[in-house]
């Protein structure tokens, strides 16, 4: 899993989950956040690929999402979506 503020690839343990206090080595932004994780996606309802989710405010700040799945996508592929241009091609 790549840490989604800066980048660095966090060596991970297949059998250990991510806790909801894990945080980046480097810059020590916390792992356990809606940014981290593989159902993030910007533009859905609560920005999030999962239904019925619980509504978070602050996305790069640790949570307890109970969904939570760390993604395996560098903070580069993270797919945004930009609200204004989408907007304005729909007046073209």
């Amino acid at each position: 899993m790549y840490c989604a503020k800066c980048g660095l690839l966090q060596e991970e343990d297949p059998f250990r989950k991510i806790s909801f206090r894990s945080e980046c080595s480097k810059c020590s932004a916390s792992l356990h956040s809606c940014v981290n994780c593989k159902y993030y996606q910007v533009g859905l309802t609560n920005d999030c690929r999962v239904p019925g989710t619980e509504r978070i405010v602050d996305r790069e700040a640790g949570n307890f999402c109970e969904e939570f799945a760390p993604s395996s996508n560098k903070p580069s592929e993270v797919k945004k979506i930009d609200g204004k241009k989408k907007f304005d091609d729909l007046f073209k």
